[in-house]
């Protein structure tokens, strides 16, 4: 199946739109967790249970940051993939990925056997 045949077949439009649509919540989910972030200019609380919350809830707001910005880094390399017009196939091999992998993964960028080499089984 060509380039054409394969982006027909998946209705690029479709999946751009909804890349688009995640990136924004991914945006939005951000812009709470920086201002979360930002709140936390005070001193710790003295007491140290509460202190210990309050850094647990820290990690947890640095974790939710990071998990977040890497997930807007793979949407918004599938985006540019769809514009560059090489989107579906593998950026290791060059082969077309499949649509059942990219449909349940539409950020994806390796086909199942080179996802598989590089993981290592």
């Amino acid at each position: 199946m060509g380039k054409q045949e394969f982006a027909n077949s998946l209705n690029i439009g479709d999946v751009r739109g909804k890349l688009l649509e995640n990136r924004e919540e991914l945006l939005s989910i951000a812009a709470k967790v920086h201002k979360q972030i930002g709140l936390r200019d005070a001193p710790l609380d003295p007491d140290s249970a509460e202190r210990a919350i309050e850094l647990e809830n820290l990690d947890v707001l640095f974790a939710i940051d990071q998990e977040t910005r890497s997930a807007l880094r793979l949407i918004t390399d599938a985006i540019e993939r769809i514009d560059a017009g090489n989107y579906g196939f593998c950026n290791v091999c060059g082969h077309q990925i499949d649509l059942k992998r990219i449909r349940a993964i539409p950020y994806i960028d390796t086909c199942i056997t080179c996802a598989l080499q590089t993981d290592g089984g």
